[in-house]
Order: structure tokens, then C-alpha cells, then sequence
């Protein structure tokens, strides 16, 4: 991943940032890869810093997302107990992450995806995309369900395969809180133009690069 995120060199491309061998009409469909190639290029950032700044910065946003979340879906009183509880809930969600991993995981060793950069990104956006979801469950609005519908598309742009649970969790699970009233029709039509209109240009590229022979070779290798 850092040969693919590293500024590109000469004769490189973003379809194939080693060595450069590939299709030049091809629409490059690696947009996580792409941004932060971009953002480092535009900053003058180095690559390998970025890969120690990460390793630190991860368990931090983690812990940051997971109090968000606690705080959303645990109850609130005007006392100090609720900070403690969603603080405490954040640990101990975040530390038994972590040992899980270990017990229920066998391949990669060492926590290999959860600490695997810039991939392990996928645990931010499914925490983001749960903290979204539980506003709008909370308080279903036409705001929150177009900040649903952009998390959503986010997810899909930068961990497709991240995003596949939540499309039919939250896909199944709107027609049935519009069929109990909870989610008015307006609010769900808009969440879903919302995330139409965002994922249309994801499917535009999808459909002209299908049209190249190579691209479906490259999805192979």
C-alpha cells in the first residue's frame, strides 16, 4: 500500500502506480488509493511518516468514534454518571476490539487488518455510518437522513466491501420503518435520491471501464 498511495513516479499511473503498464483509458477505480495520493502530492507529505502517524493516530479516532457512538445510543441524565458510562462503555468496547481480534481472528497474525494501513480506515466509516444511523433512527429528518445517504456513499467509494452489510441493513430496514410510521415517505425519498445522486458517478466509471477487456483482467489479478 505505500508503492500505491506514494506520489507517482515517472512512467507511473494511478491504475498502476509501480510501473505503469496499463490501459490509459481506463478511469482509475482505486479512489481510496487516488485521495491520498492526491493529499500527499498537494502537501509534500512522506509516505512512510504518514504509515507511524497512523499506527498512533488509528486507536485514537477509534476511541473518539466509539464515545460518540456510546453517547448516542446509551441513556443521557443531567449527571456525571452519564459521561462516565459512555466513557467506560468506549474502553471497554475499544480494548475488547482489540482482544477479539486476537481470539476470533487467525489470519492475518498480529491484528493484521485492524492495524493494516490505510485499510483499516473500514472501521472508522462502519463506526461513522453506526452513529449516523442511530441519529436518524432517533430523530428521522430529511438532514439526517442526506447525512446517512453520504456516509453511506463515502463507504462505498473507499471500502466497497465495507459498505455491502450496511447497504442491506439499512436498505431492508427502511421500508419497514416506513410501513410503522416511524420514517416519514418525504424522509425517505430524500435519503434515497440522496444516495442515488451520490453514487451515480461511481456507477458511471464502473460502466465505462467495463467496456475494456483489461479492466476485468486487472479485477482478476
Amino acid at each position: 500500500y505505500a508503492q500505491r498511495i506514494q506520489s507517482l513516479i515517472t512512467g507511473a499511473s494511478p491504475l498502476n502506480p509501480i510501473y505503469g503498464i496499463c490501459d490509459p483509458n481506463l478511469i482509475s477505480p482505486y479512489y481510496l488509493e487516488d485521495l491520498l495520493r492526491t493529499i500527499f502530492t498537494f502537501l509534500g507529505l512522506d509516505v512512510i511518516s504518514f504509515f507511524w502517524q497512523w499506527r498512533l493516530l488509528f486507536p485514537l479516532c477509534l476511541a473518539g468514534l466509539l464515545t460518540w457512538l456510546a453517547r448516542e445510543c446509551l441513556p443521557r441524565w443531567r449527571r456525571i454518571w452519564s459521561g462516565m458510562l459512555w466513557l467506560s462503555s468506549a474502553v471497554a468496547t475499544w480494548a475488547l476490539l482489540y482482544n477479539l481480534y486476537d481470539l476470533a481472528v487467525e489470519y492475518p497474525p498480529l491484528q493484521g487488518w485492524l492495524n493494516r494501513i490505510p485499510t483499516n480506515i473500514e472501521y472508522l466509516l462502519s463506526l461513522l455510518l453506526a452513529i449516523t444511523y442511530a441519529r436518524f433512527l432517533k430523530t428521522p429528518s430529511c438532514w439526517r437522513g442526506a447525512a446517512l445517504a453520504l456516509v453511506g456513499a463515502v463507504t462505498v467509494y473507499l471500502r466497497f466491501y465495507t459498505a455491502i452489510p450496511w447497504a442491506l441493513a439499512i436498505g431492508l430496514s427502511l421500508p419497514y420503518l416506513v410501513f410503522r410510521r416511524h420514517v416519514s415517505a418525504r424522509v425517505a425519498l430524500v435519503t434515497l435520491t440522496t444516495a442515488v445522486a451520490l453514487l451515480t458517478p461511481l456507477l458511471s466509471i464502473t460502466y465505462y471501464n467495463n467496456g475494456y477487456e483489461i479492466y476485468h483482467q486487472n479485477r482478476l489479478i
